[in-house]
């Protein structure tokens, strides 16, 4: 029992007080973030009419904080609003609550013209979207962010085969982007007798996508790639809709550095050729394993050609070319011209596993690479986050 009251705390309620719901009521504030924590979604009726599903959250004023549970959708229309209609005039919707006095003290909703026009405490709800009168759908951009780590861009169900992502922020190099809270599909059921995983991911510039995976009897989720997945989603045959127990959430809040493979070699060690036939440089061939993605290759080497002849180098991934250069002397009265010589590539959508990257050359004449004691060659491959 702690009979020094450290920093003048302030307890509610204190043992053999009696209380108030106002009392009781203040026990949550600036405690638990406020906003939507389940639910709360809205679905068509008619171009003025709109239902509310199920809902859980929390609101308040500057001095009181409740929670509020619904057990029944709500009707939403120009009689049963509080303040506004379902309109294109106030197409936002959003939760309004203040203590008073008195018994039936509900959580209100409003609908209002603009963001600007929330007051300080009000949750948005979301945005009716009209096209010439027309109720076309619903934008849960504006949906009041809920600063809740363990909710952050949580796949939870929907109707139909679809799923929500709730809102949540990506960090990258650039700084950090608020995904907002959104309807994720169609997701399409595979065909008899076959089941599917599919992912369901966030790039880097905040947008959801889907990542369709193989079907088969016993199937296996798509290679991450790196991707931010939040969740796997599995499809059976004859599904119309995405139980909670189909959706594996694969969010990581806490994860160690990337490890990315990186390889290079180097050589003083001068290499002729004078063969038209392609053939492998000395020393210029590396082979790591990579997560998959994106790898940078770089090559610089000095050559001397003879005069009025041409050396070709080719920069090879797995014996494919991606990249051919030149070196050519013309200049009369000399026998060799040196010139530095430079590749670069990047190479994107490569598949996880090992990869090979050598560099290859051949020449019309005779061609020296890396002559005297003064040049490298250098082949330097990089797999990038």
């Amino acid at each position: 029992m702690g009979t020094t009251n450290h920093g003048s705390q302030n307890i509610t309620v204190a043992y053999y007080e009696e209380a108030t719901s106002a009392d009781i009521n203040k026990r949550n504030l600036d405690v638990i973030p406020r906003g939507i924590y389940s639910g709360g979604y809205l679905t068509r009726v008619s171009d003025v009419e709109v239902q509310l599903s199920l809902f859980s959250l929390e609101i308040g004023d500057s001095d009181v904080q409740i929670s509020s549970k619904s057990s029944a959708t709500a009707t939403l229309n120009a009689d049963t609003l509080d303040s506004g209609d379902i309109d294109e005039a106030t197409p936002f919707l959003v939760f309004r609550w203040s203590d008073v006095s008195q018994q039936n003290n509900y959580v209100e909703i409003h609908a209002i013209d603009s963001v600007s026009s929330a007051l300080t405490n009000d949750i948005i709800i979301g945005k009716c979207v009209f096209s010439a009168g027309v109720l076309t759908g619903f934008d849960y951009t504006y949906r009041t962010f809920l600063n809740v780590q363990n909710l952050f861009l949580k796949v939870v169900t929907n109707s139909g085969l679809y799923v929500w992502i709730r809102a949540g922020k990506i960090y990258t190099d650039s700084g950090y982007i608020v995904v907002p809270e959104q309807q994720v599909g169609p997701f399409s059921a595979p065909s008899s007798p076959n089941s599917r995983i599919d992912l369901v991911y966030v790039d880097t510039d905040g947008t959801v996508s889907i990542q369709e995976g193989t079907a088969a009897v016993s199937p296996s989720a798509p290679n991450y790639n790196r991707k931010l997945v939040v969740a796997q989603v599995l499809l059976v045959n004859g599904d119309t809709s995405i139980p909670a127990s189909s959706i594996t959430d694969t969010r990581s809040f806490i994860t160690s550095p990337t490890r990315l493979t990186q390889g290079q070699v180097e050589t003083a060690s001068a290499q002729l050729t004078s063969s038209t036939i392609e053939a492998d440089v000395s020393g210029m061939s590396i082979t790591i394993t990579t997560t998959g993605g994106k790898v940078l290759i770089n090559f610089s080497t000095v050559i001397a050609t003879e005069d009025g002849q041409t050396a070709t180098l080719r920069l090879q991934v797995d014996g494919v070319t991606k990249v051919t250069t030149q070196s050519r002397m013309d200049t009369t009265g000399q026998s060799y011209s040196r010139d530095s010589c430079h590749m670069h590539w990047l190479c994107t959508n490569l598949s996880a596993g090992s990869h090979t990257f050598k560099i290859r050359w051949s020449a019309t004449g005779t061609s020296y690479m890396n002559p005297g004691s003064a040049s490298t060659r250098v082949l330097s491959v990089l797999e990038l986050p």
